[in-house]
C-alpha cells in the first residue's frame, strides 16, 4: 500500500490590513481512510528568518491555522511577505490559504505540490 505524503509551497502577507490563514484538508475517496496527518508548516520571512509549528489534522477534517499559529511568539514583522512550505510524511494533504483584507477584499490561493 502507497503511503501519501505532502509538500507544499505558497506565498502569504502579513500586516495590520489583512488577515491571512491557511486551511488543510485530510481527506479521501477511501471512506475508510483513518489516518490521523502529523503537518508542519514553515514559514519563511523576507529576511531569511524561519517559523515552524507542528499540526495534527484527523482523518475527514479540516484545520484552520492562522499566521499568529506559527509566529506564536517571535518577533512578528508587520508589513511582510512570507514563503510557505507545509509538509507532511503520513498523509496527502489539500491546502489553501486565505486572505481577507479589512475593506472586505477575499483571495484564495490553492496550493500545488506533491
Amino acid at each position: 500500500m502507497l503511503n501519501g505524503t505532502t509538500q507544499l509551497v505558497g506565498k502569504l502577507e502579513y500586516n495590520e490590513h489583512m488577515e491571512s490563514f491557511i486551511i488543510l484538508v485530510n481527506a479521501s475517496g477511501n471512506l475508510n481512510y483513518n489516518k490521523k496527518a502529523i503537518v508542519n508548516i514553515i514559514l519563511f520571512s523576507e529576511k531569511g528568518d524561519s517559523y515552524e509549528e507542528a499540526f495534527e489534522v484527523f482523518p475527514f477534517t479540516t484545520k484552520k491555522i492562522y499566521v499568529q499559529d506559527v509566529l506564536k511568539n517571535s518577533t512578528i514583522l508587520a508589513n511582510s511577505f512570507y514563503s510557505c512550505v507545509i509538509n507532511s510524511d503520513n498523509a496527502d494533504l489539500n491546502a489553501q490559504i486565505v486572505t481577507s483584507t479589512n475593506s472586505g477584499g477575499i483571495s484564495l490561493q490553492h496550493l500545488w505540490g506533491y
